[in-house]
């Protein structure tokens, strides 16, 4: 048997050579890069601007297949182009190769690492060295010592792992739909194989009952499968030994819409699972993992109103997992939920109007009431509280609002209750201050008070009452320059013409003396106004007499 198997061994390299073209057969055409990188041009089955690589002579340990050479797209790489290689000990693949031909590293013991671009279309490489498969979405194989072929791979070559002698156990995920006839032959200690896609096509490109199918799978190997796989009838077809795996029972799935749009999702719980995987239907329609959890129930993010989610599950243990359950279907089909909106009248006058946050709103519409009964959009915010303006004392004000989405308007949530709001509050009292300027004059100032348009100032008289001085928008005062050693007494308060009510209360009484060094005051009967400094008393100073007229004192002189 043993010659038999390496009489076909060898006949299935002939016609690789044959069909393929070798490496040998570009031995006298082939030309080099820098890095010894052998490659033909106008690779005719992929464009005749394209290069395939058929050799390698250069010294580097670690090899990067560039993408295009001399100008032109690196398209495949041909049979044996780095077999018997004990120099290389890495292998970069580029995105550009589409094609990787048989046994292209066969016999090479020192390569570990082999990394191939995640959008390769087309994977059929024989390897029986110890590489290890960094990325690979395509049929690519992890080499000799890996008990776990990376998920994604879809199909395992011919020969992918021929003579293996250092593996002992691997486990093909789901991914691989297919192994081709001697992947696994002279695995010679190789003990078990495990089978996870149950459909599996064992022995790819031979006839049921085909004699080189007993090649694909070393004797001595235990198959592991599911009952009724393909696995199972290769197993008995040609002698294998079979272990059944476990079969985890297929959860039912069921799902249900919240008030709030998003989706619970919930199943019954499977004997012997460990965990369950949850997945969603895409775009394309291809689903995709979203949740993996060991509980029965999930809730989804909210959903997009009126649009149909669909979802399907299965229970998993190890590497051991059920059949997926029947697929759910789930619309949104409820709007926002509605806001709560609560009112408070702040001391000085505003409304703080607030409400809880509602799951999917982007944003929140307040709405305020008009005379005529209709409501105003007043606000939008992404906030969950609003302070309006200072309201008119005494008068009410009406408040609604809803919670939107920009994804879908009719998903807009309901109007909420409507809130009534009424200022019954004065106008903040200000506090006032004073001080005296150097030339006896003072300076009155206060607080700006929200929702004033003005503040009256009032002077305490000398019969112990309060007159208007002076009415202001401003929030400071300068007196008339007052009569020394002479205390006065000032409050204010704030008004507004919107309601006489709203006045605040009147602020604290200040009191103010002139105590500077300032000039005597003397009116003239026609009202002018001249002063006697203390600076007059000087020795250069000019003596000035003062005529008595009708109570009132003139100067007969300038001072000074």
């Amino acid at each position: 048997m043993k010659k038999i198997a390496s009489l076909l061994l060898a006949i299935v390299m002939l016609v690789s050579l044959a069909s393929g073209m070798g490496i040998s057969a570009f031995a006298a055409t082939a030309l080099v890069t820098e890095d010894g990188i052998r490659y033909a041009e106008n690779y005719v089955e992929n464009g005749e601007n394209t290069v395939k690589i058929v050799g390698y002579s250069g010294k580097g340990e670690d090899v990067v297949i560039p993408d295009t050479i001399s100008g032109k797209k690196v398209t495949r790489i041909s049979n044996f182009s780095f077999n018997d290689n004990t120099i290389v000990k890495s292998l970069s693949v580029p995105a550009s190769v589409t094609e990787i031909d048989d046994m292209v590293i066969l016999n090479c013991p020192n390569i570990t690492a082999i990394k191939v671009a995640s959008d390769n279309k087309y994977y059929d490489s024989r390897n029986n060295c110890n590489a290890i498969i960094e990325k690979a979405t395509g049929n690519l194989i992890a080499g000799c010592k890996t008990t776990k072929v990376p998920n994604g791979v879809t199909k395992i070559g011919r020969f992918a792992f021929y003579n293996c002698s250092g593996l002992t156990d691997i486990t093909l995920p789901e991914s691989v739909k297919s192994i081709q006839h001697q992947a696994f032959q002279d695995c010679k200690n190789l003990k078990n194989i495990t089978f996870l896609n149950k459909n599996c096509k064992i022995c790819e490109l031979c006839n049921p009952g085909d004699k080189t199918c007993d090649f694909t799978i070393v004797k001595g190997a235990a198959i592991h499968g599911y009952k009724g796989s393909t696995a199972e009838k290769y197993a008995k077809e040609y002698g294998r030994k079979f272990v059944a795996l476990t079969q985890l029972s297929t959860p039912t799935l069921k799902a249900i819409v919240n008030a709030n749009g998003t989706f619970k999702l919930s199943w019954n719980k499977v004997s012997g699972a460990e965990k369950y995987e949850l997945y969603i239907k895409q775009a394309d329609g291809s689903y995709k993992l979203m949740k993996t959890t060991t509980a029965t129930s999930f809730t989804t993010a909210f959903a997009t109103y009126g649009k149909q989610y669909s979802y399907k599950m299965r229970a998993v243990k190890g590497n051991t997992k059920s059949a997926y359950s029947k697929v759910v279907n789930a619309k949104n089909t409820k709007k926002l939920q509605t806001p709560t909106l609560k009112v408070a009248v702040n001391a000085n006058g505003t409304f703080k109007l607030s409400w809880n946050k509602v799951t999917g709103a982007e944003k929140y519409e307040l709405y305020i009431k008009q005379a005529n009964g209709s409501y105003k959009l007043m606000k939008t915010t992404t906030s969950t509280s609003f302070t309006t303006a200072f309201a008119t004392y005494g008068k009410q004000f009406s408040y609604k609002m809803r919670a939107v989405t920009s994804k879908n308007k009719s998903a807009a949530s309901a109007y909420s209750s409507v809130v009534n709001a009424k200022n019954t509050k004065k106008l903040q009292t200000p506090s006032l201050k004073v001080a005296v300027n150097k030339n006896g004059s003072f300076k009155l100032s206060w607080g700006k008070v929200a929702g004033a348009e003005k503040y009256e100032l009032y002077i305490k008289q000398a019969n112990g009452s309060y007159k208007l001085m002076k009415t202001t928008t401003a929030t400071s005062f300068t007196t008339a320059v007052a009569a020394k050693g002479k205390t006065y007494s000032y409050k204010i308060r704030a008004v507004t013409s919107k309601n006489k009510n709203a006045t605040s209360n009147y602020s604290n009484v200040v009191n103010a003396k002139n105590t500077a060094t300032s000039n005597t005051v003397y009116i003239t009967p026609t009202g002018k106004k001249y002063h006697y400094s203390q600076a007059c008393a000087g020795k250069n100073a000019m003596k000035t007499t003062m005529s008595k007229v009708k109570n009132t004192y003139s100067p007969c002189k300038k001072c000074c």
